[in-house]
């Protein structure tokens, strides 16, 4: 989320300043509400989506099995959990 958050904001972004030690817990404070505010973590959530789907067309090459659809049912778990 942070890095959504400063290509969204790259003039008034606090992560900026966190990183360069300024005022600290009131950036960080700014930044969690930023984000919380805002459609970042439901895009990240969607990038996130995006590479489990390649991982799971990667599994292709190996045969069908348990060990194929397990793999695949973790990575789909990884998006899901925070249902």
């Amino acid at each position: 989320p942070t890095l959504i958050l400063k290509e969204q904001h790259p003039s008034d972004n606090p992560i900026r300043d966190i990183f360069e030690h300024r005022q600290v817990e009131q950036n960080l404070e700014l930044a969690i509400k930023m984000v919380r505010n805002s459609g970042i973590v439901s895009e990240c959530y969607d990038v996130a989506q995006g590479y489990v789907d390649d991982a799971c067309r990667a599994l292709d090459v190996f045969p069908a099995g348990l060990c194929r659809s397990k793999l695949i049912e973790l990575a789909e778990y990884s998006v899901r959990r925070r249902e």
